[in-house]
């Protein structure tokens, strides 16, 4: 008898696991996760940035971390963008949810924002990317059909 309830448990256990594991939505084939440098120079002003990308399952998280520089006053760049998105192919509309800014940010006063499409700080905003991929199967970021963008690494997280 003892041994009939360890069989139904194990069973009952391996059960949970295998309905876990066929109803879990997440799809790691469609997850992007990468990193990328971008530098902006316009009119004396610089912003030396590292961005991090982390899309999967209709939303997704924007790191931006940089140094703005104008007229010699340096001001960092610190926040995380969390959105939502909508796909159509290779083309991803991102509606800002909210702005996370760290405490290494000190942008405030400076002409950072200026700079930026108001969907990097400001909620609701939207801004529409393409993303393609070169031969490596990198993804390749665009902004008005110009690649911004190039990921140092794709991963099926």
């Amino acid at each position: 008898m003892r041994t009939k309830i360890y069989y139904m448990a194990a069973l009952l256990i391996a059960t949970v696991f295998a309905a876990v594991y066929y109803f879990n939505t997440d799809d790691s084939n469609n997850k992007i996760v990468c990193q990328s440098r971008h530098t902006l120079l316009h009119d004396g002003f610089r912003l030396d940035s590292n961005f991090g990308f982390t899309l999967a399952n209709d939303k997704g998280e924007l790191t931006v971390h940089a140094i703005a520089a104008e007229n010699g006053v340096q001001s960092q760049v610190g926040r995380v963008i969390n959105f939502t998105y909508v796909k159509n192919n290779d083309v991803y509309i991102l509606k800002n949810q909210y702005v996370e800014y760290l405490s290494t940010d000190n942008s405030k006063g400076s002409n950072v924002d200026f700079h930026f499409p108001a969907f990097f700080y400001e909620a609701g905003k939207e801004l529409a990317l393409k993303i393609e991929y070169d031969k490596y199967h990198n993804p390749v970021i665009y902004l008005h059909n110009m690649p911004m963008f190039y990921c140092k690494r794709y991963n099926h997280v």
